[in-house]
């Protein structure tokens, strides 16, 4: 009898020793399942691009006529051109550089005494300051801006030309739908510097101050 149960005991020790290694076993035939694999959420801002832009002019400005009061030249249109800029990102701040040529046709007038004026170029160059989330980029923006003008006196049936130099400033909100293709919408002010416009009955000033530029802008990022 006691053979028998130094049998049983040593079946049972046996089994329960088979029961408990199997798991281990079996586990040890399987593969683990792969590492998930990290990839980063937050987008890369840095770099250089390159892009076009199109532009809403409003102007509201001044001219001083010979002998007469600071009547308006007010008007608005619309240019269009090439920018371009680098970016440098550090965290959420990216710090850049930009500048644009825009050409087109901005005319603004006086009904009263018919005096016109054509701005056919534009261009801005400028820094920039933002707070990137992801892909979605806040920024503020200033610079130097320059426009040249033609004002014309139909009165005498004579025009003259001036290149003004200013200041502008403003901000906008740009996104990144792709790792390379960027898109923004952007609101500048802007102020030239007044110059004197020569005629043969003599010289009009004009106050090149308060432009509000709407602008829309597409870049490819490198």
């Amino acid at each position: 009898m006691k053979y028998r149960s130094s049998l049983r005991v040593a079946a049972a020790a046996a089994f329960c020793t088979m029961i408990l290694s199997a798991p281990a076993a079996l586990a040890a035939d399987i593969d683990p399942p792969p590492a998930p694999e990290m990839r980063s959420s937050v987008y890369d801002w840095s770099g250089a691009y390159v892009g076009g832009v199109i532009t809403g002019v409003f102007v509201d400005s001044n001219y001083l006529p010979i002998g007469g009061t600071d009547p308006n030249l007010d008007g608005d249109g619309t240019i269009g051109g090439i920018l371009a800029g680098y970016n440098y990102q550090m965290g959420n701040f990216v710090l850049g550089i930009e500048g644009d040529a825009q050409f087109g046709e901005v005319d603004p007038n006086n009904i009263i005494d018919q005096v016109t004026q054509e701005i056919d170029f534009m261009a801005t160059l400028r820094a920039r300051l933002g707070y990137a989330h992801d892909r979605t980029l806040a920024y503020v923006t200033g610079g130097v801006a320059f426009m040249d003008s033609e004002i014309t006196l139909p009165a005498f049936a004579e025009s003259d030309s001036q290149s003004h130099t200013g200041y502008t400033f403003g901000g906008g909100l740009e996104h990144a739908w792709t790792d390379s293709l960027l898109a923004r919408v952007e609101y500048l002010y802007a102020n030239f510097n007044t110059k004197d416009y020569t005629y043969t009955p003599g010289t009009v000033r004009y106050y090149a101050d308060d432009f509000h530029m709407f602008r829309f802008a597409g870049a490819w990022k490198f």
